[in-house]
């Protein structure tokens, strides 16, 4: 595997042999430096849309996210739909459902798939909806231990509280 300085020192090599070689096809410019057609094709067509001296054009780019995905929180229609399951279990659950309950009922829910809107993915969203509903209290951080002392000793210190 190449480090990213003899990644760059490749790329720097594809560019000085692209300019007094341009009859040269992507695959023996792949042959001259010992790479594959596809990384040679990516590279150029990055080189060429660049400033001809930019250095940083060079480095590699990040395949992360540079804008974060819509919150949940800002669909109304989905947390609508949690705070309903919450505070009306379906099917006659008989219990007040958890976050994990809710994560499988609101994926079942047929109006929010027709409606197209991005479903939560996780539990931990579910609880951040439920605590800005007010429908869980947090835990005040004097308090934790005691959680989990009584946690520990086999007890459940966590009570089911409904929305108002």
């Amino acid at each position: 595997m190449l480090s990213e300085a003899d990644l760059i020192a490749k790329r720097a090599a594809l560019r000085w042999l692209a300019k007094p070689h341009p009859q040269w096809t992507h695959q023996d410019l792949a042959d001259a430096l010992s790479m594959s057609h596809s990384w040679v094709s990516k590279w150029l067509q990055r080189l060429y849309q660049a400033d001809p001296d930019a250095i940083m054009t060079l480095h590699s780019r990040t395949p992360a996210r540079h804008t974060p995905p819509a919150s949940i929180a800002s669909q109304p229609a989905v947390v609508q739909r949690v705070l309903e399951i919450r505070l009306a279990p379906p099917e006659n659950l008989q219990r007040v459902p958890g976050p994990e309950a809710i994560l499988y009922y609101v994926h079942r829910d047929p109006t929010l798939h027709q409606a197209g809107v991005r479903l939560p993915r996780s539990q931990t969203t579910i609880w951040k909806i439920l605590r800005q509903a007010g429908c869980i209290a947090a835990v005040p951080p004097a308090q934790a231990q005691t959680v989990r002392t009584a946690t520990a000793r086999g007890r459940s210190p966590v009570r089911s509280e409904r929305c108002q």
